[in-house]
């Protein structure tokens, strides 16, 4: 499988999860719209980039498809800040996600962990879910909770949930590998998931999902940041 990454910030969950062989492999090309970042670390890790310096809006998804089909990409990876629109919906239907730290519905836009803090939820968690024409609209695909506790630094929780991305994206990886992922234009479904009790729903289960994780370091040292933006990571 080939994925593509679409990012304009840090690539923290992308470069954090291809440390996982798995996922580094089956990156074929990392695509921003400005200097970032992400692309450092694609740089760093040997993956192709490309540089679309397109403000947004129908010129850059019109540019991002174009790369796509030339690279034989299968499925998008967005932590972009802005909308994708025309042609690329279409032509990549149910084959781009989006990582939102938030559990959606809830706390979307631009600061869904700060929102989710501030508004006092008693949960913290994320989304992976496929991308459609709207901000945060799109049908989950994995999502993870973990209590939010108050006595817990809040460097601390926005670790756990940059956790979460990180796992998510290695186990999504899996899935669109293993053609388990089913879109219809109307209900997604993982063939043969299951939904016990676990802080993701559906459940992991690859074992490099499963086993992955960072210690927390302390604040103002955590390896990545679970991200402030709607298309973030």
């Amino acid at each position: 499988m080939r994925i593509a990454i679409v990012a304009s910030t840090a690539g923290s969950v992308y470069r954090t999860a291809s440390t996982v062989p798995f996922v580094r492999d089956r990156i074929a090309v990392v695509i921003s719209d400005r200097a970032c970042g992400a692309l450092e670390a694609a740089g760093r890790l040997g993956h192709q980039t490309v540089l679309i310096p397109h403000p947004g809006g129908i010129a850059f998804s019109n540019a991002v498809l174009q790369v796509a089909r030339e690279n034989a990409i299968d499925v998008i990876v967005s932590f972009y800040t802005r909308l994708f629109i025309g042609p690329l919906l279409e032509a990549f239907e149910g084959r781009i996600v989006n990582f939102h730290p938030s559990i959606l519905p809830a706390a979307p836009g631009r600061d869904g962990f700060g929102d989710t803090v501030r508004f006092g939820a008693r949960f913290i968690g994320s989304t992976v879910h496929l991308v459609d024409s709207g901000m945060d609209t799109g049908r989950p695909l994995l999502q993870a909770s973990w209590p939010n506790d108050p006595n817990q630094p809040i460097a601390e929780r926005r670790h756990r949930v940059f956790v979460q991305q990180c796992k998510s994206l290695i186990q999504i990886v899996r899935w669109f590998e293993e053609g388990r992922v089913e879109y219809d234009g109307a209900e997604l479904r993982v063939s043969g998931a299951r939904f016990d009790h676990s802080e993701f729903s559906p459940n992991l289960d690859f074992e490099d999902a499963i086993d992955f994780d960072i210690p927390f370091a302390g604040a103002g040292r955590e390896t990545g940041h679970c991200g402030g933006s709607g298309r973030d990571g």
